[in-house]
């Protein structure tokens, strides 16, 4: 899903991509353990959108051997990520 951020004290919100993983909320912290994490100025939207490609591809052209979970989960991602990826920083 979509991460936001603002540290104490600041305005600026960074939006981040996290797949996975688990969050602890305490009064004065939060504890994120992720699978993966990118900041949306670093996503390149160009691998994005071709993983979407590709996924796509697998569900809509499906053989004996295709993997529909991975797949699913794969295209889940690259749209994640063009999400978070095409919010103003």
């Amino acid at each position: 899903g979509m991460l936001l951020v603002r540290e104490p004290g600041k305005k600026v919100v960074r939006a981040f991509a996290c797949s996975g993983g688990i969050c602890e909320v305490m009064p004065s912290q939060v504890v994120i353990l992720a699978d993966t994490v990118e900041e949306n100025h670093r996503i390149d939207v160009s691998r994005a959108k071709a993983a979407e490609t590709r996924a796509r591809d697998r569900l809509n052209n499906r053989k004996p051997d295709t993997d529909l979970r991975r797949a699913e989960v794969a295209l889940r991602r690259a749209l994640n990520r063009l999400k978070v990826a095409g919010r103003a920083a």
